[in-house]
C-alpha cells in the first residue's frame, strides 16, 4: 500500500501536466483584464480593481493594464493612484492607442494633481538646464516643453515656441523634453509631469511661475512668456 502511495505521489504531477495547460503569466494577465472589464461594465469597480492589480502584477509593462487600473482608480475617486497608473500607461505605451487614451484620461484629473512640482531641487535643475541650452553662463527665463511625437497639439506648440525663440533670442531658453525618451524620465519625474503637452514656465531663478496643460492658444503662451521675461530684467 505504501509503495502504491509513493508511486501515485511521484507520478501524479506528470499525469496532471498532460491534461492541464502550462501556466502562462501573459495569458493569466489577459484573463484578469477580461474579468476586470466585465466588472467595470457592471459597475463593480472594487472587483475590477482587484483584477487589474493582478494583471499589472503579472505584466508590469502592460500599457492596457495600467490604463484600465488608472481608470478604475478614478472611478473610485482615488485620483492620486489613478494618476500614477495613467502615467505608467503613457510611459509604456509609446504613442499607442492606449497611451493616447491614458493621456486623455489624465486631462480630466483635478487641476492640483496635474500641476508640475516645484521646489529647491527643480529650481537647481532649471538653472542648470537654462545655462546648458546656450546664451552664456547666466540662468535665464525658461520654458520646458514636455511633448511626444504622436501628440498633435504638441506640434502646434512647437511652432509657436520656435517663433518665440527667434523673437527673444538669448533672453529666453526653450527646452523640449520627449516623454517617450527613457533618458528624460528622471526629468519628467522630478517635475512630476502628467498629461502632455505640458509647458512649464520658469523665471530666471528657476522658480515655476505657471504652467499649461493641453493647447492654450498662442495669445495665452505669449502672455506667460512676457511674465517670465520680466523676471530676467
Amino acid at each position: 500500500m505504501r509503495k502504491l502511495v509513493r508511486i501515485i505521489f511521484f507520478v501524479m504531477p506528470y499525469l496532471l501536466s498532460l491534461f492541464l495547460p502550462p501556466f502562462n503569466a501573459a495569458g493569466a494577465a489577459v484573463d484578469s483584464l477580461t474579468c476586470g472589464k466585465q466588472c467595470m461594465k457592471r459597475g463593480q469597480y472594487k472587483h475590477a480593481l482587484s483584477d487589474f492589480q493582478m494583471a499589472v502584477k503579472k505584466s508590469p509593462k502592460s500599457c492596457e493594464g495600467h490604463l484600465l487600473l488608472g481608470q478604475v482608480y478614478c472611478k473610485l475617486k482615488q485620483y492620486k493612484n489613478g494618476k500614477e497608473q495613467l502615467r505608467l500607461a503613457i510611459r509604456y505605451g509609446h504613442g499607442s492607442t492606449n497611451a493616447q487614451q491614458a493621456n486623455v484620461e489624465m486631462m480630466k484629473l483635478p487641476q492640483e494633481l496635474i500641476a508640475p512640482k516645484t521646489g529647491p531641487e527643480t529650481q537647481k535643475l532649471a538653472t542648470i538646464l537654462s545655462t546648458q541650452s546656450g546664451g552664456g553662463n547666466s540662468p535665464r527665463p525658461t520654458v520646458i516643453d514636455f511633448y511626444a511625437t504622436w501628440c498633435n497639439p504638441c506640434q502646434q506648440l512647437h511652432t509657436i515656441l520656435e517663433k518665440a525663440k527667434v523673437e527673444y533670442g538669448d533672453k529666453l531658453a526653450v527646452i523640449r523634453v520627449d516623454v517617450d525618451d527613457e533618458k528624460n524620465q528622471n526629468l519628467i519625474d522630478q517635475y512630476d509631469v502628467s498629461p502632455i503637452p505640458t509647458l512649464v514656465y520658469l523665471d530666471a531663478h528657476g522658480q515655476v511661475v505657471s504652467f499649461s496643460v493641453g493647447y492654450p492658444g498662442e495669445a495665452a503662451i505669449n502672455q506667460e512668456l512676457k511674465k517670465i521675461l520680466a523676471s530676467g530684467l
